[in-house]
């Protein structure tokens, strides 16, 4: 069913530029580790589900395709209404809770990945297929 091993999907993540390496390592700690330690929060209870969709679809894409462009349909399908229920909260949150700074922290993050998964994803349907760094082979 799947054409890449998850092994290969980690040698090419890691063969990714530093400061790109450095990004994905915010994204999961602002992501994951965020809302699991304000997992008494229903927001972040929120998150984490939307998260947990997000890499499932992700996994089968990786798995599927490799590291190419089209993975960011899947920050695309899950984040975009993800960082609009996360908005529509911070209002309400007070300004210098944990979960008030984290959600600001957070929306913002996510703003900025799904502009570039956005452009990705356009440029992957745009015919930009090949994968992200070259094949380690196995």
């Amino acid at each position: 069913m799947f054409t890449h091993a998850p092994g290969d999907l980690w040698v090419q993540l890691a063969q990714l530029p530093g400061h790109l390496q450095l990004w994905l390592a915010w994204l999961a700690i602002v992501s994951f580790l965020g809302p699991l330690a304000l997992i008494r929060h229903r927001l972040a209870r929120v998150v984490l589900l939307f998260q947990l969709a997000n890499a499932a679809l992700g996994a089968v894409l990786g798995l599927s395709l490799g590291l190419v462009r089209l993975l960011g349909l899947s920050h695309v399908i899950f984040w975009t209404p993800m960082l609009i229920v996360v908005a529509r909260a911070i209002p309400s949150l007070t300004r210098n809770s944990a979960l008030g700074i984290w959600a600001r922290v957070f929306a913002l993050t996510i703003l900025l990945s799904l502009v570039l998964d956005y452009i990705d994803v356009a440029r992957y349907i745009l015919g930009e297929r090949g994968p992200l760094v070259p094949h380690s082979g196995r």
